[in-house]
């Protein structure tokens, strides 16, 4: 066949020692397998042990970066011995079920129509740089942008069909106390890559605003570690509409994720949990047919850190935007939807 592609022409040695390669690495995605569950386990319910005291942020932090280096120091020696393992992993991986890309597709549908060139601006409606007078002005511009922000996030989840179909109360506390932990991610979709963030004459506003909030140690090491963190993010989410829309799903289908102790058990823990489940499967499914499986495994293992590290630094941002408010004369123009996520009553 003229059309064959010349290294799928084997000898019959060739073929033996190929044959005897793909059955030793199906004994180790076997072994793997394994993993694969307790990942999946962590990333649905985040261990209680992992939660820090505020004063040991800083060491959590330290640990966390030092296994995320050392998984980059090992990744050139994960299945060395096997130079045809990524050719294989594509003969097995090649094509997702029908049904996992129709719902892909769907979610990245709904995204891009939702967030594409509809992004909000930290200067609408009046709030501009000349409006941000003093300490509780800038609060205010910052609570009607991410008041918006807040607003395209529910609009997207509600038109998912598992979000949509869990009672009231659930969806409310869902939303209520993992929107804030959402927000890095999407600060990653509207600057793209790391050069536009620090660059862009977005984050310029942005700095602008919230400089007068600036002036305490603990809101610059909260901004220095969300900067970090979407450090982190910008390389793993590729401006891929798919990655960000199924791991802001997982995100959002998270219990405990706020790291609330006033947080209320959900109504019907089971349905929210197979409704996340299904969504770290699609995740998983997706990058083992685009990267194949050793990129997923360490891509997993990836995510898990990160999401520990999103719920430090939400925890202390909504703590301290929290008690700034209660703090301020600005409550009565705070966007009426931030009191919510503050959990201001």
């Amino acid at each position: 066949n003229a059309g064959m592609r010349k290294d799928f022409i084997r000898t019959e040695e060739e073929k033996q020692r190929r044959k005897q390669r793909l059955e030793e690495n199906r004994s180790i995605s076997l072994k793997r397998s394994s993993i694969s569950e307790s990942t999946n386990s962590s990333l649905t319910s985040p261990p209680a042990h992992v939660v820090p005291k505020s004063e040991s942020h800083t060491e959590s932090f330290d640990d966390i970066d030092r296994l995320l280096m050392d998984m980059n120091k090992d990744d050139n020696n994960i299945f060395h011995e096997s130079d045809d393992l990524n050719e294989i992993e594509d003969m097995l991986f090649g094509t997702l079920p029908i049904d996992d890309w129709l719902t892909i597709e769907n979610v990245r549908s709904i995204f891009v129509s939702n967030f594409q060139n509809n992004q909000p601006q930290s200067n609408d409606n009046n709030n501009n740089n000349d409006d941000v007078t003093d300490h509780d002005s800038a609060l205010v511009v910052w609570s009607h942008w991410a008041s918006k922000i807040g607003l395209q996030l529910i609009n997207f989840f509600g038109q998912i069909d598992e979000f949509e179909k869990l009672n009231d109360e659930d969806r409310f506390l869902l939303v209520k106390f993992n929107m804030f932990s959402l927000f890095p991610i999407f600060k990653c979709y509207i600057y793209k890559t790391a050069d536009e963030y620090y660059l862009s004459e977005k984050n310029k506003r942005e700095e602008g605003h919230c400089r007068p909030l600036q002036a305490c140690s603990s809101r610059e090491r909260i901004h220095e570690n969300f900067q970090n963190i979407m450090l982190s993010l910008f390389p793993m989410t590729e401006q891929d509409p798919v990655l960000f829309s199924l791991i802001m799903l997982i995100f959002i289908f998270s219990q405990g994720l706020a790291m609330n102790e006033n947080q209320p058990p959900l109504k019907d823990e089971l349905v929210v949990h197979r409704a996340q489940n299904h969504y770290i499967k699609l995740l998983w499914n997706y990058l083992i047919n685009k990267k194949g499986e050793t990129y997923t495994y360490k891509y997993f293992n990836e995510l898990l850190l990160i999401i520990f590290r999103i719920q430090i630094v939400s925890n202390e941002s909504r703590e301290y935007f929290r008690k700034q408010f209660i703090a301020s004369n600005a409550m009565d123009k705070m966007a009426p939807l931030m009191q919510t996520f503050l959990n201001i009553s």
